[in-house]
């Protein structure tokens, strides 16, 4: 497979979210990651959907809180 597009690797940040809700019994809105990454639930759902690419900072911010690295997020 090729590197993902622009549209796959976004889609990866709500899958992180979703994978989150599946495996921990605390449920992750779309507000407290907001909260916990230092941005507003507004850029965490334009990220989410695709309407926003992420900063470096946003994906470094991503990467920790979900224990992936930043090439996972940006499909490197």
């Amino acid at each position: 497979m090729g590197k993902p597009t622009h549209t796959d690797s976004v889609t990866i940040y709500a899958q992180l979210r979703e994978n989150y809700n599946d495996t921990h019994s605390d449920f992750l809105s779309q507000s407290k990651l907001g909260k916990a990454l230092g941005v507003t639930t507004s850029m965490v759902s334009k990220i989410e959907n695709g309407r926003v690419l992420p900063s470096n900072e946003i994906i470094d911010a991503y990467s920790k809180f979900f224990e992936v690295t930043p090439d996972y997020l940006t499909g490197v």
